[in-house]
């Protein structure tokens, strides 16, 4: 899963822009503070996610919803 939050967090959207932003009005080292809060952001929003489809999963007992509430989210 890091790998995955570390790849998926450098591409671009809005946290480049902000970060981008950042850096032109504050300068580097306050602009740190803000690709730290992207990243510790994005990584407890994937955390969360998995979390919700764990528990998901662990509700129902047919395999066959448990791969339809997984393919859902992967979707």
């Amino acid at each position: 899963m890091p790998v995955a939050a570390i790849g998926l967090s450098l591409t671009p959207g809005p946290n480049s822009l902000l970060v981008l932003t950042h850096g032109a009005l504050h300068g580097h080292r306050r602009t740190l503070y803000a690709v730290a809060g992207g990243a510790l952001g994005f990584v407890l929003l994937i955390a969360l996610s998995l979390a919700g489809i764990g528990a998901l999963q662990t509700c129902w007992r047919s395999p066959a919803a448990k791969w339809s509430v997984v393919s859902f989210q992967l979707h």
